[in-house]
């Protein structure tokens, strides 16, 4: 088989993976179809940067037409990658090898939670860590591998069988710098020349798995993009990914509403709302608790200065249009923060845990002018009840910070002090409750009729929280 006719063969191959995910992945539309295939002569296996997804045709055509491998699985693997953000904390662990197989093995997690893997030593080896109380998220994993190995609880020999076990696709890519050197790169499906003529071939792809470093990419019949746009910057590729995974979080909370479609996407429904965790989540995570109100401000934004101009040189003193007097801004007005002060919360992550929380809502300028905000302290019982009225308030709190209790662990009397406090007119616009705890406590039965939220420091253990609440995972490191 000639080398244009095998890409064209893996090209359809991945558009009939494409439409068979979706078929059982219907809410995964836009991911799907967010990375654009690039075949790559010589790649050890397939990848992604988060923009593209690397393959090599002839090894992918084989791969179809062998019963041992599923492409689908292979294709879902990455683009799950892109959904998690693995690619983008890749960075920031220092050991890569741990980081690549915490990741992965995630992922089969995932998969294999909603049937589109039946590998039985995987399986049994994601029963060990459970059995172990270890969360199947990547950064819970990672901790685990990495505290395993420094204890000499597991070998490198233990590290490199897993990663034989769990690798699907290569990693190599992630630590890429996000834009592709231009002259080292080829995409297929780019417009032919006037003549019609495909492009010129490249030289052989040359990839070094263990260094990851990428030195060329280039297929016979694939046309360079040399002197067109760069790819999307680190950072656009980032906000790409949370805006497709928060609207396949929407589109499952939808179909399982719909289908009922039970344990299975309950499971996929909470990873993908809560493995998501870095600074930007956290930012992201707490704007979900402000409201869209109207500000007395000129809204310069808004503002056309060529009608403006045009105006003043038609009429003398005159402007067509003058810049409105209000802004529509995201806000939070009236907010509880609650702190779990039992003898298992540390200071030291309460006082950061506050002052990340302090530094997110001001530099997003989400607080509104006057707040009503109370701070509440409590173990198995109300400890203190504080209210800040504006940003210095806050700060000074922070500043002043005073851990009270270090008894034992009850969440219900914070909702229940909550409940008092508007039955006495208080907090009349409440947007929600962001409870920080270690998560060892007596959950409230009732559903509240604001958002509430349990935010977790360092949990190595998935937490079961009440169905109507949320919960986020931060690092203590995010915290810093």
């Amino acid at each position: 088989m000639n080398a244009e006719k095998c890409t064209l063969y893996a090209l359809q191959i991945i558009k009939a993976d494409r439409e068979k995910l979706l078929l059982s992945l219907p809410f995964f539309a836009r991911a799907l179809y967010a990375l654009e295939p690039v075949p790559c002569t010589g790649l050890p296996c397939s990848g992604t940067n988060g923009e593209r997804y690397f393959f090599d045709s002839r090894q992918l055509v084989e791969y179809f037409l062998s019963e041992e491998n599923d492409t689908s699985l292979m294709y879902l693997h990455s683009v799950l990658h892109c959904m998690y953000l693995h690619i983008f904390f890749a960075k920031e662990h220092e050991d890569k090898l741990l980081w690549d197989l915490a990741a992965d093995i995630s992922i089969f997690d995932i998969c294999h939670s909603i049937g589109l893997t039946a590998d039985e030593e995987a399986r049994l080896e994601l029963e060990r860590f459970r059995d172990k109380g270890v969360a199947l998220s990547a950064q819970s994993l990672y901790r685990h591998i990495k505290k395993s190995l420094s204890n000499g609880l597991m070998s490198i020999a233990e590290i490199e069988r897993l990663n034989e076990i769990f690798k699907v696709d290569s990693h190599a890519f992630w630590r890429a710098e996000a834009n592709l050197p231009e002259e080292n790169a080829s995409v297929a499906g780019e417009e032919q020349e006037e003549d019609g003529q495909s492009g010129t071939s490249g030289a052989p792809t040359d990839v070094d798995a263990d260094s990851h470093n990428i030195s060329s990419l280039s297929h016979p019949q694939a046309q360079s993009f040399r002197g067109k746009s760069k790819l999307p910057n680190r950072q656009e590729l980032l906000d790409k990914w949370n805006d497709i995974s928060d609207s396949a979080e929407m589109g499952l909370q939808l179909d399982i509403r719909a289908k009922q479609r039970g344990e299975e996407a309950g499971h996929l429904l909470e990873t993908l709302g809560n493995i998501r965790r870095d600074e930007l989540d956290y930012s992201r995570f707490l704007r979900k608790f402000a409201v869209l109100e109207e500000r007395l401000v000129i809204d310069m934004d808004a503002f056309d200065y060529n009608y403006y101009h045009y105006g003043l040189e038609l009429y003398g003193d005159m402007p067509l249009i003058e810049p409105l007097e209000y802004k529509e801004e995201y806000a939070i007005r009236d907010f509880v923060i609650a702190i779990d002060t039992s003898g298992s919360c540390e200071l030291k992550l309460i006082r950061k845990f506050l002052e990340k929380t302090y530094s997110i809502l001001t530099e997003t300028a989400v607080f509104h002018r006057q707040i009503n905000v109370h701070i509440i302290q409590c173990d198995a019982d109300i400890q203190e009840d504080v209210e800040v009225h504006n940003e210095r308030d806050l700060a000074d709190y922070i500043e002043c910070l005073t851990v009270r209790g270090r008894g034992g662990t009850d969440f219900r009397p914070v909702f229940e002090r909550i409940a008092e406090i508007r039955n006495q007119g208080g907090l009349a616009h409440i947007r929600g409750l962001i409870y920080f705890t270690d998560g060892y406590g007596v959950f409230p039965q009732m559903p509240t009729d604001y958002k509430t939220a349990f935010a977790f420091a360092e949990a190595d253990r998935e937490v079961a929280v009440p169905p109507w609440a949320m919960k986020v995972y931060i690092e203590e490191e995010g915290l810093a």
